[in-house]
């Protein structure tokens, strides 16, 4: 017997319909699951582009000045050289929109981003490593899925199931939805290569008979993707890596050196581009949405657009629904008909530059490839370069948020924020808080509004203009002060759970997490310091790249100190207690160079993976299955992801010396 769970909704895939979708319903108040199969979102070369209307979704949602603080670039123009024409074609600055610019963001921070989010809500629920391998279907209508997680088959219930699951999705064919595919003239070879500082910015595609290069600016490194022909990989294997760098440095002769970077075919990853659609998106009771619904061609990069809006308008119109328990396969077919024609427009746009652009420049032919008439008009015409720019950056059409923030399941409320308007309308958290809003109004004799904290509803307020007695009030609400009490664990005593280990190996892993928890502990505030007191030529980069990896290991720091917890120990806490136990040299308080804080990061990094690794194994040996799999799973794996990124910091030539 399989783990058994139910919920309102289950979505399956973690890609980002999948996720923002869970977090609306959330947010909404709908219990939902998310079914991602892998166990992170690390994986090169997905779409990495963040178009204005995500953006604009995002500050619908509050969420916008956090999401900008995740290391990303912004491209403001798109520009195509055909031959030795160089031209602009889409200008964003002049896009109705909160941000006027495409962002450039691996998809990992973007998910994980989502995830975090949609995390503080208690409706949500996420299973990485988490399967879907079929449909249960009852009387005609698909009632749940069966997956399968990393402790063995899981069967869940849902009054929804939601397909975001991608375009090689099986669970369409199991549903016996009929694919019409568009087809397709190309396939694209991805891989990266570094960046110079020296290296002009932009976003550019460069077009020459029989050859595509499509450049994307990384900041730290060039995403490169190099067009060819559907069908000719074998051939253009078959001449081998020579071959291979030669015809890029052909279209980009700046990368020529950089190119011996590509060692084997093993660092080049071929997307197969396929352009195809469901001609009904739904079932009873099941609904597919982003490329499980319609895979994009990559012309434009509008698929993850597409994807964003398809949640979004899921979301407002199943959302309420499902809550009251009503949902009907009719607000599935609204879905669909709701985003069903900007997508076969955009498909078909797609379509006609394959054949007017794409498939002549594969087909090459003698000479350099000539401007097309469309491209001619935005190189002399400025203003038609919006009309691109718009339809990139904010598709045909765009969907609001209308899915309501549900009162009562909200995440964090903000202390004082009104729940429900006129003047001198307060909600309090506390007791404290109250009291002191209570006694700095009264000596003005504003109407204030008692709230019953127990029952925050406007029939729960009630008015008076009179004035009070604050210090009467403050002597009978004076909290308990200065209470003493005798420990009711000592640290380093284990407390037997019943989760079917022996108490020596619950000891020895909390021992052991202890020591890991001080040294992410210190390396999390080695990272806040550096954020906050970095200098010099890459100041920007840094302070977002540390303060990134700062909220990184504050998240292992509750996952370590929790799992302590489940063993039945005690988790070390305070800054004194930390210092004395972790293995992490103490850095000095004054200001260092960057070339030595990111020598002091990496060095602390080494330290926290060399003993992770050792207590990992230490834990498999003990059956700790759970504690192996936090040090593996979270730890070990965000230690390397942050040496990487950190690493690539590190030059021959530091732009700042050090003694």
């Amino acid at each position: 017997m399989g783990e058994k769970v139910s919920v309102e909704c289950c979505v399956v895939g973690g890609g980002p319909a999948g996720m923002l979708l869970g977090l609306l319903l959330a947010r909404a108040g709908v219990q939902v699951v998310v079914l991602e199969k892998h166990a992170d979102f690390l994986r090169d070369f997905r779409g990495d582009t963040v178009h204005p209307s995500t953006l604009e979704i995002m500050h619908q949602l509050g969420l916008l000045e956090s999401f900008l603080k995740l290391p990303h670039r912004r491209i403001h123009e798109l520009r195509v050289r055909m031959g030795n024409t160089e031209v602009p074609v889409a200008d964003f600055s002049h896009l109705p929109t909160k941000c006027r610019f495409l962002a450039l963001m691996p998809q990992w921070d973007f998910l994980d981003f989502i995830a975090t989010e949609a995390r503080r809500y208690p409706s949500f629920a996420l299973r990485m490593r988490t399967e879907a391998t079929g449909l249960i279907e009852e009387a005609g209508t698909f009632v749940g899925v069966r997956a399968q997680g990393p402790d063995g088959p899981i069967e869940v219930r849902a009054s929804l199931v939601v397909g975001a699951n991608g375009r090689q999705s099986e669970l369409r064919e199991e549903a016996g939805l009929e694919i019409e595919s568009l087809g397709a003239p190309m396939d694209v070879m991805w891989f990266r290569l570094s960046r110079l500082p020296d290296d002009r910015p932009q976003a550019m595609g460069t077009f020459d008979r029989g050859r595509i290069l499509i450049l994307l600016d990384r900041g730290e490194h060039w995403q490169v993707g190099y067009v060819i022909a559907k069908g000719s990989l074998e051939q253009i294997r078959g001449a081998g890596l020579d071959a291979f760098r030669e015809a890029i440095a052909q279209l980009e002769p700046f990368a020529r050196e950089r190119l011996r970077e590509i060692q084997s075919w093993e660092d080049v990853k071929l997307l197969t581009v396929r352009i195809d659609r469901l001609r009904q998106w739904y079932r009873p009771g099941l609904l597919f949405i982003g490329d499980a619904a319609h895979a994009m061609s990559p012309v434009g990069g509008v698929g993850i657009n597409l994807a964003v809006q398809d949640a979004v308008a899921a979301a407002n119109v199943v959302a309420e629904p499902i809550r009251q328990g009503r949902l009907t396969t009719g607000h599935l077919r609204r879905v669909q008909r709701r985003r069903e024609l900007p997508t076969r427009m955009t498909q078909r746009l797609q379509i006609l530059m394959q054949e007017l652009i794409v498939r002549p420049t594969l087909a090459g032919g003698e000479g350099r490839p000539h401007l097309p008439a469309a491209f001619r008009v935005l190189a002399h015409v400025p203003l038609m370069r919006r009309v691109p720019a718009w339809l990139i950056g904010v598709g045909l059409r765009f969907e609001r948020v209308r899915t309501p923030a549900v009162e009562g399941i909200r995440a964090s409320p903000c202390p004082g924020e009104a729940l429900f308007g006129g003047t001198g309308a307060v909600a309090f958290e506390s007791k404290t808080e109250r009291v002191d809003v209570l006694h700095r109004r009264m000596s003005t004799r504003l109407p204030v509004w008692i709230v019953n904290p127990d029952r925050q509803s406007k029939r729960s307020a009630t008015p008076m203009t009179k004035t009070l007695d604050a210090d009467e009030i403050l002597k009978h609400a004076a909290p308990l002060q200065r209470q003493q009490g005798h420990e009711i664990q000592p640290y380093g005593h284990i407390i037997k759970m019943p989760i079917a280990l022996e108490e020596s190996a619950c000891a020895e892993s909390v021992e052991n997490l202890n020591q890991l928890l001080a040294d992410t502990m210190t390396l999390r505030d080695l990272y806040k310091k550096h954020h906050w007191q970095v200098a010099g030529p890459t100041f920007y980069s840094l302070h977002l790249l540390f303060d990134k990896h700062f909220e990184e290991q504050s998240g292992l720091v509750d996952a370590i100190a929790e799992r302590i917890q489940a063993l039945g120990g005690v988790s070390l806490a305070m800054a004194p207690d930390v210092a004395e136990t972790t293995l992490i040299p103490r850095a000095p308080r004054g200001r260092e160079a960057a070339p030595a804080q990111i020598s002091r990061l990496l060095h602390a990094h080494e330290i926290v993976l060399k003993e992770a690794r050792t207590m990992a194994r230490l834990a498999a040996d003990r059956r700790d299955d759970g504690t192996n799999d936090l040090i593996v799973s979270s730890i070990i794996r965000t230690n390397e992801a942050q040496v990487w990124f950190v690493g690539e910091h590190v030059v021959d030539t530091p732009l700042v010396r050090t003694k």
